[in-house]
């Protein structure tokens, strides 16, 4: 399993119990959990297994250093919203390639709940900024945000004290009317790019891809995957992707565009069973 100490083995295997230190509410379906301390060994991109005791353990991106972002969508994830500050939680992981993390012109580009990893991705940019400043180097930060209305967007504040923000909802209620996509037009898609960071609903990723592929720009981006993860150890195969069988748990779940552009991604995904079913 590649498992370097037994410490990172237990990490992978066993349940740590960790305590929720604060509870932000973000909309009325979206929340963020913040625990005592910060994960080992956490880095933008990677997720955790989180097991809410009595009902189910889930695959859940960090959103910060120290916090994961829930939307309530189903069971388990309804569960979170009757947690309270003080009770616990059990966390294995964190697993994952996470984002590779360079250049100095960058682009973010987050759909729905998909916009919550790429703010901890953010946070570490704009750290590295501010030593750039330091030695008279400058990064720039772009960020494109998707979202049903303005009611369900997320994180518009943290993005915009950090980076410079476009926003589309697809009521038209705030910025463009539409999908991100309709962001990447001739004013805003004007600058060379060192590295673009996508993650959102599939839909969106099998959009993106397809433009950055047409924009011949695939080797400049990094999309990130969700897929049904049952172990977060590569062994059940649950989140393998067609036709190379990628495991989304350990291969990534950061991919280069390169890498999936031929992929199910964005085309069909499979359920809990295995069966495939149309995106």
């Amino acid at each position: 399993m590649g498992w370097h100490t037994e410490k990172e083995k237990d990490r992978e295997i066993l349940p740590k119990d960790v305590v929720i230190k604060r509870i932000k509410r973000e909309n009325k379906d979206v929340r963020t959990f913040f625990f005592e301390d910060a994960l080992l060994d956490a880095r933008p991109g990677r997720y955790v297994m989180v097991w809410v005791r009595g009902v189910d353990e889930i695959p859940i991106s960090l959103s910060h250093k120290d916090a994961i972002t829930v939307e309530r969508v189903g069971k388990t994830t309804e569960s979170f919203f009757k947690l309270k500050e003080g009770d616990s939680i059990g966390i294995r992981g964190p697993f994952g390639n996470g984002f590779d993390i360079k250049g100095e012109n960058i682009l973010l580009i987050g759909g729905g709940i998909g916009i919550a990893p790429l703010l901890y991705l953010a946070e570490v940019f704009g750290e590295k900024k501010k030593d750039m400043v330091g030695n008279r180097r400058f990064l720039s930060i772009t960020t494109l945000i998707g979202s049903r209305s303005i009611e369900t967007l997320i994180f518009l504040k943290e993005f915009e004290k950090i980076s410079k923000v476009h926003c589309s909802t697809d009521d038209g209620s705030l910025g463009k009317k539409g999908s991100v996509l309709n962001m990447l037009d001739a004013e805003i898609f004007n600058l060379e790019y060192d590295m673009i960071y996508v993650c959102g609903p599939e839909k969106m990723l099998r959009s993106l891809l397809e433009f950055f592929n047409e924009k011949d720009l695939l080797e400049k981006t990094q999309f990130s995957l969700s897929r049904i993860i049952k172990c977060g150890l590569g062994i059940c195969g649950s989140c393998c992707i067609d036709p190379k069988g990628l495991r989304v748990c350990r291969d990534g779940p950061i991919f280069y565009g390169g890498e999936i552009l031929n992929s199910e991604v964005g085309r069909y995904e499979r359920d809990h069973t295995g069966r495939r079913r149309k995106v």
